[in-house]
């Protein structure tokens, strides 16, 4: 169902690993792209090399998930900015 839906509103999709917990992430990822149709995707196995977020703008660089969590539990919790 969801590669259905994202076939219909997006250009380009693109798939990869978000807590798959016990789940093997690429089967999960095959079952959203048996729903894909007509539309351009790409898998990402390793989200550290996603470093790139797409806007409606375009592609602008994306600092990760990693990065900004750390920020943000220094500027939240500790009270510190980073530069």
């Amino acid at each position: 169902m969801f590669g259905e839906i994202a076939s219909q509103y997006c250009d380009l999709i693109i798939l990869t690993e978000d807590d798959p917990r016990d789940e093997d992430a690429k089967e999960i990822a095959n079952e959203i792209k048996s729903g894909i149709h007509d539309t351009k995707n790409i898998y990402i196995e390793d989200r550290y090399d996603e470093v790139f977020m797409y806007r409606e703008d375009g592609r602008e660089p994306w600092l990760g998930d990693h990065v900004v969590a750390r920020h943000c539990i220094r500027k939240y919790y500790l009270g510190v900015e980073d530069d």
